[in-house]
């Protein structure tokens, strides 16, 4: 017999821990959109800001809003699940310029501790993805 492989124990242990907030929260929201740029009701974001997941589903306009910790290196790592993937999708926020030309359009700003970053799954504004 085989012991049973652990597990993670979910994404609320942080808050199992009862860490405190530092201050350095940053609420990221948008809008998922498909290709004929449709609010997407059904998508799933994932945002990693190097230390903490956060997860969130959107809501029936195809938005949605997490709060994270701001990130120690200049992006937040976003994943994105929904009806017709096969696989996720991965791109990136950046809260700082990026040096590199191709990425200049995942810049967001942030304005009073919100980052605002639609995602285009299709079209003509499709977000840049990033192979994984």
């Amino acid at each position: 017999m085989r012991p049973t492989p652990s597990q993670t124990i979910g994404p609320f242990f942080a808050v199992a821990l009862g860490r405190e907030d530092s201050g350095r929260a940053v609420r990221v929201e948008g809008t998922v959109y498909d290709g004929e740029g449709a609010p997407v009701d059904d998508a799933y974001i994932e945002l990693w800001d190097g230390r903490d997941l956060a997860r969130c589903p959107t809501g029936d306009d195809g938005r949605y809003t997490v709060s994270i910790e701001r990130p120690q290196g200049p992006y937040v790592a976003v994943s994105v699940f929904a009806r017709g993937l096969l696989q996720r999708l991965a791109t990136r926020i950046y809260l700082t310029e990026p040096g590199d030309p191709a990425l200049t359009s995942l810049f967001a700003a942030e304005e009073d501790g919100v980052v605002h970053f639609d995602i285009y799954l299709q079209g003509e504004q499709e977000t840049v993805f990033l192979a994984l």
